[in-house]
């Protein structure tokens, strides 16, 4: 029997799948992303990255060589914090790289700004997750783990025996005294990966016990030059589906109302991308929407001209996803129409609501 799992308590607040969806929710959340601030950043910090996954979205290597600059990355903290930042994501590449991960996240916080990260695991050994535990700068801290199934993980990474490291090493995170309930997973959804999902949400949600789950659905680089390997990892309809469905039965059906995004649409509205290169975006997925390079100009100077369009205010999404009856929580997701489709204000052609989306809208053409 399928069973949803329980809030967790951490100190007086209650933090489970559903309380994270409906905390996007408060009025001052929903004030912030009507008056364009820029309430939270995702930020590349380089360009490395052992993780080993055959479907990199943006080509980092154990060979990368690409680091933000300590007093760009300094400077930058303080000018998110002046237009009313409150939280950052540390990004990569591997973020644990990053030599001074922990001297800016405190940094940010000095500034009223919370810091997670999102790491492939593989750095987590047991001096680090010592020093994350003791250290106690990091609200959160996500792990990139695609599937638990050692079949479909050999098919997708380099280094197959890595699925193990990343299992260990998040219980040595625990062991350390870092809260389960503090800890995500972060899931890219390509079709090995749809062969195997029921298993790895259980085991995510049974044995990890963490307090949510996040399904990307596989985005190839862009519309115009997908090799034939891109065109094999895109899901099925009928598999996103399947797979957003059955992680609502375990955590919450409120994820069902914005089906393929990962967050209600509200966070891509107040949030901010800057990747390795320095260039400010709406959306990781969207960057060839970039207003300006922070190595070139304050991120307030770059922001403050452009905030409309880096809010989503000046885009007119057409089709289903213009009148959906979900709209108050989701504009489907950007990224997708981009990736797909070439065309940012289309509807989502991986979401299921949407009666255009075919069952698949690349690997139709590989016969």
């Amino acid at each position: 029997m399928v069973q949803v799992v329980k809030a967790k308590t951490v100190g007086k607040k209650e933090l489970s799948s559903e309380y994270i969806f409906l905390s996007y929710f408060n009025p001052k959340r929903k004030k912030l992303a009507e008056e364009n601030i820029p309430r939270h950043l995702d930020i590349e910090l380089l360009d490395r990255c052992t993780g080993g996954c055959k479907f990199c979205w943006n080509y980092s290597t154990p060979s990368g060589q690409k680091v933000l600059p300590r007093e760009r990355l300094f400077n930058l903290i303080d000018e998110a914090a002046q237009l009313g930042t409150v939280s950052i994501e540390w990004q990569g590449g591997e973020p644990l790289f990053y030599p001074w991960l922990f001297e800016a996240s405190e940094y940010a916080a000095e500034k009223g700004i919370e810091c997670c990260v999102f790491t492939s695991g593989i750095p987590l050994t047991k001096q680090m997750c010592k020093k994350i535990v003791k250290w106690g700068g990091l609200q959160y801290v996500g792990l990139n783990i695609e599937t638990t199934n050692e079949r479909v993980f050999a098919r997708i990474h380099d280094h197959p025996k890595t699925l193990k490291k990343k299992l260990d090493n998040w219980k040595s995170l625990l062991d350390a005294g870092f809260p389960s309930s503090r800890v995500f997973v972060s899931t890219t959804l390509t079709k090995p990966v749809a062969e195997a999902i029921e298993e790895t949400i259980d085991y995510f949600v049974d044995e990890m016990k963490v307090a949510h789950v996040f399904l990307f659905p596989y985005k190839p680089q862009g519309p115009t030059s997908l090799t034939h390997l891109e065109r094999e990892w895109e899901p099925s309809l009928d598999e996103v589906r399947r797979a957003m469905e059955y992680r609502a039965k375990r955590l919450s059906p409120e994820w069902l109302r914005i089906a393929t995004l990962d967050t209600p649409h509200i966070h891509c509205i107040y949030k901010c991308y800057i990747n390795i290169d320095g260039e400010v975006a709406p959306c990781n997925w969207l960057t060839h929407m970039s207003a300006g390079n922070i190595h070139e100009k304050s991120f307030i100077d770059i922001h403050e001209p452009n905030k409309e369009m880096l809010h989503f205010k000046t885009i007119k999404i057409k089709g289903k996803c213009a009148d959906c009856e979900h709209n108050d929580v989701c504009f489907g997701c950007r990224g997708n129409a981009w990736r797909y489709l070439g065309d940012v204000e289309a509807s989502d052609p991986k979401c299921w609501k949407n009666p255009e989306s075919p069952q698949y809208v690349w690997q139709m053409d590989m016969k």
